[in-house]
């Protein structure tokens, strides 16, 4: 990814400080380091080509948002696995951990036409209630003992999916606000309130009764905004039918590269320009981002994005530092305008 610093008349000292600046601070979601590679049974004794197969299958699952483009149709015409090998190792005897090419492999995707969803994506805060039967109800939470395998299930279908997951610590912080009742009886507000600490940018709510795991009888309910989807499975089907839905939303597909002029509005001092360019540099979509003005406290940004405005829209809901301007006029449509929230 290109970042330029503006081309634009400025103070010399503020043109240095500009040409090589990128602050932390503002980063869409969560960024996920490790959706190119994926850690697979193999035998000291077996082909390491098997493990390649697989490892690959996986990874484009994870890359592509879509369970889907792992079947054989797909993974054929990808081509041989061994070639977008980046590297492997052995972490057990058992196991090897493979890891592959994000530039060859996101190319080759794009070639048969598959979404790619980057590696920045939706903190979830999965709220899980469980009524074990005679009056043995709670939630699930991060630490407790009493719910590792619960636990250990859940956060391994996430990381199979490449979908960051935060459980609650059920401190006394969250039980002020939230209660087991609120989660079993799809009470959102509270939930919502409780959530807010873990900065997510999506809600996960499960209601699981006694043995229903077993059978795949779990209530999902993704919250995103004001919107919301519910279905019914198993544990994995909880943070995977999650990390569907929200790939459909978010994955760019392959429409091509596409430039969209961004204006945002109060931006007053280097920090803020800092906080503002890391940001839309950090989204996965955005192959390029140049500033071509800058006027009083409004930069205007050129984005080479990959996807429809709508794509980058509904990206940008998800962070926390840029809200679209309500007072942008019709004269605006041209570009997309937005003011700086947060930092």
């Amino acid at each position: 990814m290109k970042l330029s610093a503006p081309n634009i008349a400025l103070p010399s000292a503020v043109s240095l400080l500009l040409a090589g600046l990128l602050l932390a601070g503002g980063v869409v979601a969560e960024t996920v380091t490790d959706i190119y590679s994926a850690e697979v049974e193999s035998a000291a004794d077996e082909p390491a080509s098997r493990a390649f197969a697989e490892a690959l299958r996986r990874v484009v699952v994870k890359v592509t948002g879509r369970r889907d483009a792992a079947d054989s149709q797909v993974m054929a015409a990808l081509g041989e696995p061994a070639s977008f090998v980046q590297q492997y190792r052995r972490v057990a005897s058992d196991r090897l951990r493979v890891g592959f090419d994000p530039v060859a492999l996101k190319r080759r995707l794009d070639e048969l036409n598959l979404p790619v969803w980057g590696e920045s994506r939706p903190t979830t805060v999965l709220w899980l209630a469980v009524d074990g039967g005679s009056g043995r109800r709670q939630l699930l939470d991060a630490e407790s003992p009493e719910g590792a395998q619960l636990r250990e299930e859940l956060l391994r279908a996430a990381e199979g999916r490449g979908l960051p997951v935060v459980l609650p610590l059920l401190d006394s912080e969250d039980l002020g606000q939230v209660s087991f009742s609120d989660v079993w009886g799809d009470f959102r507000e509270p939930v919502v309130a409780a959530s807010k600490r873990y900065r997510p940018d999506a809600l996960l709510l499960g209601k699981l009764r006694g043995q229903d795991a077993r059978f795949g009888r779990i209530r999902w309910t993704l919250v995103v905004g004001d919107e919301a989807a519910s279905w019914s499975g198993g544990l994995a089907e909880g943070p995977g039918g999650a990390a569907d839905r929200l790939a459909a939303r978010l994955a760019a597909g392959t429409g091509g590269i596409r430039g969209i002029p961004l204006r945002v509005s109060g931006i007053e001092d280097l920090d803020s320009y800092g906080a503002v360019l890391n940001y839309l540099a950090a989204l996965s979509i955005v192959e390029d981002c140049q500033v071509r003005e800058v006027t009083g406290d409004r930069v205007l940004f050129d984005l080479k994005v990959r996807g429809q405005p709508d794509l980058l829209i509904r990206t940008l809901a998800l962070g926390r530092l840029l809200s679209p301007d309500a007072s942008a006029d019709a004269a605006s449509a041209s570009e997309l305008r937005y003011l700086l929230v947060g930092r």
